[in-house]
């Protein structure tokens, strides 16, 4: 099923912070996401912009659409279902909201949105909203970095040095970052996209 864009757009190369920021590995890959309440438990998935019933005949739905990705029910029920599902009814700020998990689907040779169905293939948790509000990146990272979610590779002040930086190659990252913190009370993200990934892009 077709839905309205579940993941906000990212801007590049914004120079919107005032203050520190964490920058995160930005991974090549697809993202999607996975919705959980405790009445419900993990009921609905998809990309950003589709959404299937997270049971036998949703995931044939899926599969369907989106063959590249098909595996992807499979490694959630085996790498994350049961974990995150003890976690977020244990703690009650959770367990009192409407969840939904963002993770990035990429594997060793996915590129550009193409992945190879031969590949073994990863979900990397990126973000988690609580009843449709982004969490603060912080308290994101403090409670789901066990659980596999983006590597941390920057906490401090945005600026144009750090952005040229990741540019430039500084930081070993394949596609660049993504830069998120608080502008005016809500979670504000940019990307920053390495030289050599933009090359081979335009290169494809």
């Amino acid at each position: 099923m077709k839905i309205d864009l579940i993941y906000p757009k990212i801007p590049e190369n914004s120079d919107k912070f005032h203050g520190k920021c964490i920058a995160f590995e930005k991974y090549d890959g697809t993202n999607l996401h996975w919705k959980w309440n405790l009445q419900e438990g993990w009921h609905l998935f998809g990309t950003r912009r589709t959404q299937f019933t997270f049971n036998a005949k949703g995931i044939n739905g899926f599969r369907f659409d989106h063959i590249g990705l098909s595996h992807a029910p499979d490694i959630f029920n085996e790498t994350l279902r049961d974990k995150l599902t003890m976690f977020l009814c244990k703690h009650g700020v959770f367990s009192t909201c409407d969840v939904t998990l963002f993770t990035e689907f990429h594997g060793p040779n996915s590129f550009a949105g193409d992945h190879e169905i031969s590949d073994e293939h990863t979900l990397t948790i990126i973000d988690v909203m609580m009843n449709n509000k982004l969490l603060d990146p912080e308290l994101c990272n403090q409670y789901f970095s066990k659980f596999g979610s983006a590597r941390m590779i920057f906490q401090g002040k945005y600026s144009g040095q750090f952005a040229e930086d990741v540019r430039k190659g500084k930081y070993d990252v394949n596609e660049g970052v993504v830069c998120k913190g608080l502008v005016d009370g809500e979670t504000f993200m940019t990307k920053i996209k390495t030289n050599d990934y933009l090359k081979r892009l335009r290169q494809r």
